[in-house]
């Protein structure tokens, strides 16, 4: 019986195609291009990214509290607080500009740079005035409680993000949280369709 049709086999096909495209195709990569981070949202990233500085790159507060030493608060309670002198107040955006040494505290704002000799942060809610210098502890803290150390987050010279990555928009925040405003991603892909066949004709 006579073949009815010629037919390209897949493998011939694939071929053909594959010896028209571009070297860099061929050899499965795609250009690279540096981009601006508002633009990178869903593109994938061509390098590692490593953090140029610690984040956060000072100790803080997570709480709107007094800053203290920690051991100065233990077994502070309702029934028998601890009284510590209030020596400053730490601004949010400044430096912390006072150092906390035994019995003293200074008021922090959440966000606000610990004070040098601080290691925690006793929350408002656990504390109460006794005089216009002194407050009361009512709950003592551990330390490291209610603050963040510097570099928790991020650590200078820690790989972000590795290459290949799809860049979400949590991504994009630390990139930019680190100064981080351009990066190198790869090229989208171009694609085409090709329609063979002789049943293919002009619409007219």
């Amino acid at each position: 019986m006579p073949e009815l049709f010629r037919l390209t086999s897949l493998q011939e096909a694939r071929r053909r195609l594959e010896d028209n495209l571009p070297q860099e195709l061929r050899q499965g990569r795609l250009g690279i291009e540096a981009i601006p981070l508002t633009g990178a949202c869903g593109r994938v990233l061509a390098e590692d990214i490593i953090s140029p500085v610690d984040l956060p790159p000072f100790g803080r507060s997570i709480m709107d509290g007094f800053a203290v030493r920690a051991q100065d608060t233990f077994g502070a309670t309702d029934g028998l607080p601890g009284q510590l002198t209030v020596i400053g107040e730490v601004k949010m955006g400044q430096p912390a500009g006072v150092s906390i040494t035994p019995g003293q505290a200074a008021k922090i704002p959440t966000g606000g740079m610990l004070p040098d000799g601080a290691d925690a942060v006793v929350m408002v809610e656990h504390t109460q005035p006794w005089d216009e210098n002194t407050i009361e502890v009512v709950r003592g803290v551990a330390p490291g409680e209610n603050i963040i150390r510097v570099g928790e987050d991020l650590s200078k010279g820690e790989v972000m993000l590795r290459a290949g990555r799809r860049l979400r928009p949590q991504d994009l925040g630390a990139l930019a949280g680190v100064g981080i405003l351009s990066i190198e991603v790869y090229r989208r892909p171009r694609l085409g369709l090709l329609s063979t066949g002789n049943e293919i004709i002009p619409p007219d």
